[in-house]
């Protein structure tokens, strides 16, 4: 068998060993691979519609929930402040940090996000051009 080498750094060496017909297993095994396009788990999970919707809900709940946690780290800010200043309940600021909480009316999000400097905006999906309003002259 013949080597040849593939990738040589510092760390590790990376050969393809070749038969006496110029044939290497591994090779044609990465070949293979590659002209399958093997799927990620991730591809795989998502595949499935109802896999697929449950991953977007709680992405979305895990999103409020870090960006709760980042900006009262930010500023410093207590459960017990931000719900004061927000004019709600303890409860559902702890229960927003830690995703048990995630139906809430958008008067409550806006307050929580107004008393740690943001803002709730709506905005078109996918860079569509939708508008709520039309004008006609």
């Amino acid at each position: 068998m013949k080597g040849r080498i593939a990738y040589e750094g510092s760390e590790f060496t990376i050969e393809w060993y070749y038969d006496s017909k110029g044939h290497s297993q591994a090779f044609e095994y990465k070949e293979c691979i590659m002209k399958k396009k093997a799927k990620s788990t991730y591809e795989e999970f998502i595949e499935d519609d109802e896999q697929k919707a449950l991953l977007d809900k709680e992405y979305k709940e895990l999103l409020l929930s870090e960006l709760l946690i980042a900006a009262m780290e930010h500023d410093h800010i207590s459960v017990r402040k931000l719900a004061s200043a927000a004019g709600v309940s303890p409860t559902i600021i702890q229960g927003l940090k830690s995703g048990s909480k995630t139906n809430i009316t958008i008067d409550t999000l806006s307050r929580i996000l107004d008393a740690v400097g943001y803002q709730i905006i709506f905005a078109p999906k996918n860079g569509t051009e939708k508008r709520l309003i039309h004008c006609q002259t």
